[in-house]
């Protein structure tokens, strides 16, 4: 039995060294098979092999029996843990969205581009929204359509003036018209 919970206890810890650490294969850049012999497909491996045999011992099957059963356990295990890491993988969302890929694209001023400095403005593609500091040859609003022309740095883009996606709202405080002759209170 102490075999099996040594197995189980190498297992445990090449689990707690990757979580802390990542994957240590591909940290050294060695390639042995890809997510079938990663760090936590391994300690998936030896840790329900160990701790299924010594189960399997414990129950009181014979110590041949009780090496299929850690071996069951084991592969089972590991092949499910490899399974998932490619799936996991799979699904990481594609390349990261990088500024040169947003010329021609439009977006929308979301903080006012001033006449001599930067302003905010987010730009979609891939239905990846990306916040950038923007700057144009005239002040434009905030909510107003853009379209980059230019890229400046991978923070930065140089835009052209759009139509606003909505009217700005009046302001309350201002009349839409002057009054020449304010009505008296009565």
């Amino acid at each position: 039995m102490t075999l099996f919970l040594v197995l189980g206890g190498i297992g445990l810890g090449f689990f707690v060294l990757s979580l802390l650490l990542g994957d240590v294969f591909e940290a050294l850049h060695i390639d042995f098979g890809g997510e079938f012999l990663s760090t936590a497909a391994i300690a998936a491996f030896l840790g329900a092999m160990g701790f299924g045999g010594a189960i399997g011992l414990a129950l009181g099957v014979a110590g041949p029996v009780a090496w299929v059963i850690a071996l069951v356990c084991g592969l089972s295990l590991g092949i499910l843990t490899a399974l998932a890491l490619r799936q996991l993988k799979r699904a990481g969302g594609g390349d990261p969205v990088r500024t040169a890929d947003l010329l021609g694209r439009t977006g929308r001023v979301i903080e006012d581009i001033p006449a001599d400095g930067y302003g905010v403005v987010t730009v979609s593609r891939g239905g990846h929204p990306t916040r950038l500091n923007a700057k144009a040859a005239e002040p434009i609003r905030a909510g107003t359509l853009i379209e980059v022309v230019a890229v400046l740095s991978p923070t930065a883009v140089r835009v052209k003036h759009g139509e606003p996606l909505t009217p700005p709202a009046p302001d309350p405080g201002i009349a839409p018209y002057p009054r020449e002759h304010p009505e008296e209170p009565e």
